[in-house]
C-alpha cells in the first residue's frame, strides 16, 4: 500500500534531480546519459592515439579498418548508422578524408569533429599539394595527442583529470620514441638515409630524422600505376645513388618490384605509414615506427647488437 506522503516524496527527488541536471553543462549532461562516449576515428592510427588518451572512458572504433588507406575509402550505409550514433568524430583533415565531409552533411546530426593536425607545420608533397601524413613525424604525434586530450577534456569535463593523466602518460612514451628513432638513425651516415617509397608519405619522417625519401606516385596511392612510367624516378636512384625502395602496407610490391627491375635496385620490404596491422608488432603507433626503423636499420645500414 502506498501513502500519499511517499508520492510527494518521489515527486521532490525527481525534482530536485531534474534541477541538478539542468544545472550541469551541455556536455556533462550528455556524460551522464550516454556512458561511455562513443567516438570514430577515421582511420586506425587517429584510433590508437584516441584509446591512449580515452581509456576505459570511450568506446573507439576506426571507420577505415587495418591495413587499409583512407585516402580513397568509399562510405557505406553501416559508416554513416555509425555516425548518427557517435559522439565525436575524429579526423586528420588537411585534406586526407575528402570523402568525410559529405557523409557528414547526410547524417543530419549535429556531431562533434575533431581534426587532430591542427596546429601542425604543414609540408607540401613533391608534386606541390598538401601533405596529410603529419603523424608521421612523432613530434607533430605528439600534437594529435594534445589535441585529442583537449577535446575530451571539452565534451566531457567530468572526466577531464583522468583524460589529462592519460595523455601525459602517453605523450611521455612518444617523447621516448623520439628519442629512440633519432638515437637509432643517427648511426646511419648520411649517404646511408636515401630511399624510394612506392608514394609520397614520408616527407615529414625524412624532415624529421634526416632522410631522402624518394616517392614514385603523388600523395595517394594508385594500384594500377607501372614501373616503365617514372622513367625520372629510375634516373634520380642513378643520380643519387640510391638503391633501396620499400612499398607501403596498404598496397603491393608490384610496383617497387618493377622499379626495382628497371633500376638495379633492391626492395627493401614493407613499411607502415598510413594504417596499422591487424597483428603485433605493428598494431599501435608506437609499434609501428619502431618496426620501421628496425627495417630501415637493417636495409640501409648495418645495425649493431643492442639491447631496446
Amino acid at each position: 500500500m502506498r501513502f500519499a506522503g511517499d508520492l510527494d516524496v518521489r515527486k521532490i527527488l525527481l525534482f530536485l534531480a531534474a534541477l541538478l541536471l539542468a544545472a550541469l553543462p551541455a556536455a556533462a549532461q550528455a556524460k551522464v546519459m550516454n556512458h561511455p562516449l562513443k567516438i570514430l576515428a577515421t582511420f586506425t592510427i587517429l584510433a590508437d592515439f584516441t584509446k591512449q588518451v580515452a581509456g576505459n572512458q570511450a568506446k573507439v572504433w576506426p571507420m577505415v579498418e587495418a591495413n587499409s588507406t583512407p585516402h580513397t575509402h568509399t562510405p557505406t550505409k553501416a559508416d554513416l548508422l555509425t555516425i548518427q550514433r557517435c559522439d565525436l568524430v575524429v579526423a586528420n583533415g588537411m585534406g586526407l578524408e575528402g570523402w568525410l565531409a559529405p557523409l557528414m552533411l547526410d547524417s543530419r546530426e549535429r556531431i562533434a569533429v575533431l581534426n587532430a593536425a591542427v596546429g601542425v607545420e604543414e609540408r607540401r608533397g613533391a608534386a606541390g599539394g598538401l601533405d596529410p601524413h603529419a603523424w608521421m613525424d612523432v613530434g607533430n604525434a605528439m600534437i594529435y595527442v594534445k589535441n585529442i586530450r583537449d577535446k575530451l577534456v571539452a565534451i566531457d569535463p567530468l572526466n577531464a583529470p583522468y583524460y589529462k593523466t592519460n595523455a601525459k602518460a602517453y605523450l611521455r612514451k612518444l617523447k621516448k620514441l623520439d628519442h629512440y628513432i633519432r638515437l637509432r638513425v643517427g648511426r646511419l651516415r648520411e649517404e646511408q638515409r636515401k630511399f624510394v617509397i612506392d608514394h609520397d608519405n614520408m616527407a615529414y619522417f625524412a624532415a624529421a630524422y634526416g632522410f631522402t625519401v624518394v616517392p614514385v606516385l603523388g600523395l595517394e596511392p594508385y594500384y594500377y600505376a607501372s614501373a616503365s612510367d617514372y622513367p625520372e624516378v629510375v634516373e634520380r636512384m642513378e643520380d643519387e645513388d640510391i638503391n633501396m625502395l620499400f612499398y607501403d602496407n596498404v598496397t603491393t610490391s608490384r610496383l617497387v618490384d618493377g622499379m626495382a627491375a628497371l633500376s638495379g635496385g633492391q626492395v627493401g620490404g614493407m613499411l607502415y605509414t598510413e594504417a596499422l596491422s591487424g597483428k603485433e608488432p605493428a598494431n599501435s603507433y608506437i609499434g609501428m615506427m619502431r618496426q620501421n626503423v628496425a627495417l630501415l636499420m637493417k636495409t640501409l645500414g648495418r645495425p649493431t647488437a643492442e639491447k631496446d
